[in-house]
């Protein structure tokens, strides 16, 4: 804006042209000498190729190269714009400056200053009596006032002394000295300090410290304080290491007081472990997406002494499974060929030692994809895979499995039906290990034929098109031959005698959006071991804008008479508000049946403010799960959240497993740019309790 008031002034008035020092050129309706001084009036511009200036009037001198501007003094520096100063000296050679009732904008930060006295040079600046906000200049929603302050451009980052945080007029806080950066990189430094209340564990405050001496990595210790359990130390390191590839290092350990220890009965005093997180696209290939192969490898690995190591990081949630599970993966393929290598680790919390927890230490599969074997219509593929199902107490077994599919396909009335029949080979073999008393390997064989006739069909009509997608399939066992032990945690590919049928239509606009699908879906068995149907599964999507949509899923149990799953539910999102219902039933034969709702729902007051709302209620049980309420003001230069929540939470601990009613309100405020602080408080209620007693505490 301000380059393109300087183009019209230059091209509106009749001025005279003097060059200055070099680089610099003075343009202005009169010019004249006094004293070797220059004296410019009359709409005066001075510019160069990084620096343009505009007074009412100018004195030069040329000794000195003291360049003084009077009257709505307006300035760019390297981008930088300065105006509405009545005085300001500029030394054209040196770049220091001096002026009074500074106004200027950085439009890094958006943010903007006004000063009663400035000093400094190109990159630093001194200021006295300033108000800074990053609001509308008048009547700011916030400000801050202070007394001095510096500004260092190099760097990015002010210092300022005696600041008064104002919101409106009325001042709510004062520190005696606040630093901050107008540079959104990262920066080493402490962050957001965290406080919160929990009546079990009273006060507890965690304070973290962020290093980032480096593009490729950082590094977050939260050191924190529990005032009635005891202490602890989290960090995290996290790393890239190439365009690729990335991870991250989590340490932690939490020390209990004593007399919490004894009073909760844990199971350990110290809770610590270790986490290691990484993936690589392109471990040992180019990465190339026109290559040849392909590979990448996957690590989420856990390490703890008990459950409380994650229950205690305030990054986690409660923890609500006593299963840890660290796995690894790596697979490498092409076009034609996949290889898989897995291996799988688990850790039982509620267990005092995991020597007979079954791991999977490692996995190999190999998969050959389909492959034309030279004889028309003619597919094959195959896939092998191995298994070492390991522990230190308790039977071992080594699994090989053998899976080789031979396919005809052929199209029939001119692609109106497909047929394809298959050919199924399967052959696994078992070598048992550590067990406590012999056990034959097992060895088992089949060969099964898997019949299909489907068919792909779409046809246009004057206003939406209808595709129908049927589908026929008859699997037949044909020869099968075991021996040996079959353990009953380990997996086989046993195929029965079945009849499946597929039905799936689609509908669609003129502008190809898909506005109705349904999927059905029965198999039958002839097998006396197992009932006669399968579940019927029914699912329908209606979307009647892109706006609102319904959908249906139900699973309909032959074997009991009864609707085994039902899901239904809508959603509604336009510009002023959106909603969210959802309603699931299961039935558990064995177990307590599941029934509940679930809803959610943001309502745009005006562009500023919205409410916004959620509920979840156990219908089986009678009780609400969660429901939270909250309001939401957003604007530019800043935003806040108030929301209150209760909810009931399953939580597994060393003690044992707890149930907590958990009521909290979190106040979130955010002042553009310098970010934002929260206040979360909660109290917990502890409604049942299963502690377990450790050996060795009373």
């Amino acid at each position: 804006m301000f380059r393109l008031f300087v183009l019209l002034c230059l091209s509106s008035a009749s001025l005279f042209a003097l060059d200055l020092v070099r680089g610099y050129t003075l343009l202005a309706g009169s010019i004249h000498s006094d004293n070797d001084v220059i004296m410019a009036e009359d709409d005066v511009i001075i510019f160069s190729t990084s620096d343009t200036f505009r007074a009412d009037s100018v004195r030069y001198n040329p000794k000195s190269a003291d360049l003084e501007l009077l009257g709505n003094v307006d300035i760019m520096i390297d981008g930088q714009i300065l105006n509405k100063i009545n005085h300001t000296i500029y030394n054209l050679k040196s770049k220091k400056f001096s002026g009074k009732n500074l106004f200027a904008y950085d439009n890094n930060s958006k943010m903007w200053f006004y000063a009663k006295d400035v000093s400094g040079e190109k990159t630093h600046l001194k200021l006295t009596k300033t108000t800074i906000s990053s609001c509308n200049r008048r009547d700011p929603d916030w400000h801050i006032s202070f007394s001095k302050g510096f500004y260092n451009k190099d760097q990015e980052y002010i210092s300022i002394y005696n600041p008064t945080f104002y919101v409106g007029d009325f001042p709510v806080m004062y520190l005696p000295w606040f630093g901050f950066t107008t540079n959104k990189n990262r920066k080493s430094g402490f962050l957001k300090p965290i406080l919160g209340f929990e009546n079990s564990e009273n006060l507890f405050f965690v304070l973290p410290y962020y290093v980032a001496s480096a593009k490729n990595w950082d590094l977050e210790i939260d050191p924190q304080i529990r005032l009635n359990r005891g202490v602890g130390l989290y960090s995290t390191f996290r790393f890239v290491d190439s365009d690729h590839s990335f991870g991250e290092v989590n340490l932690g350990i939490f020390e209990e007081k004593e007399s919490y220890f004894r009073r909760k009965h844990l199971q350990n005093r110290a809770h610590k472990g270790i986490g290691f997180k990484y993936q690589n696209r392109a471990l040992l290939t180019s990465g190339d997406e026109n290559a040849t192969f392909h590979d990448g490898l996957l690590i989420d690995a856990t390490y703890l002494n008990d459950i409380d190591y994650v229950n205690l990081d305030h990054k986690t949630g409660l923890a609500t499974s006593k299963l840890v599970t660290s796995k690894s993966n790596y697979v490498y393929y092409g076009a034609r060929d996949f290889i898989g290598l897995y291996a799988k680790y688990f850790i039982d919390t509620e267990k005092k030692s995991n020597a007979d927890t079954l791991q999977t230490l490692p996995s190999l599969q190999y998969h050959r994809f389909s492959q034309d074997i030279g004889m028309p219509h003619f597919l094959y593929s195959l896939d092998y895979k191995f298994k070492n199902n390991y522990r230190r107490i308790g039977l071992n077994a080594r699994q090989h499995e053998l899976s080789v599919p031979l396919t005809y396909h052929q199209s029939i009335w001119g692609d109106f039906l497909n047929f394809k029949v298959s050919e199924n080979f399967y052959y696994s073999r078992v070598d048992y290990s550590n067990a406590d008393q012999k056990r034959e390997n097992a060895n088992y064989f089949s060969n099964y034929h898997d019949i299909s006739l489907f068919s792909d069909l779409t046809k246009q009509y004057d206003t939406y098109t209808h595709n129908v997608q049927l589908s026929l399939g008859l699997i037949l066992p044909s020869f099968e031959k075991k021996s040996g032990y079959f353990a009953d945690f380990l997996p086989f590919n046993l195929e029965t005698k079945s009849l499946s049928f597929k039905f799936n239509q689609y509908y669609y606009d003129k502008q190809g959006f898909n506005f109705f699908m349904h999927r059905l879906r029965q198999t039958l068995y002839d097998d006396d071991t197992l009932y006669k149907y399968s579940d019927l599964e029914n699912q329908v999507i209606y979307r009647y804008s892109p706006k609102f949509s319904m959908h249906n899923t139900l699973f309909y149990s032959h074997k009991y008479d009864k609707i085994k799953k039902l899901q239904t539910g809508f959603d509604y999102n336009n510009d002023q508000w959106s909603l969210l219902f959802n309603h699931t039933y299961e039935y558990k034969p064995q177990e307590k049946n599941t029934n509940f709702v679930s809803s959610s729902f943001q309502a745009k007051v005006d562009d500023t403010y919205r409410i916004f709302g959620s509920l979840d209620y156990d219908i089986e049980d009678k009780f609400t799960k969660e429901w939270t309420l909250g309001w939401h003001m957003k604007k530019r230069c800043w935003d806040y959240k108030f929301r209150y929540k209760e909810s009931v939470t399953p939580s597994l601990t060393s003690g044992g497993t707890e149930s907590l009613i958990k009521r909290g309100v979190l106040l979130y405020v955010r002042f553009s740019p310098f970010g934002g602080m929260a206040y979360d408080f909660n109290f917990n209620e502890e409604t049942q309790q299963n502690e377990r007693a450790i050996e060795g505490i009373e």
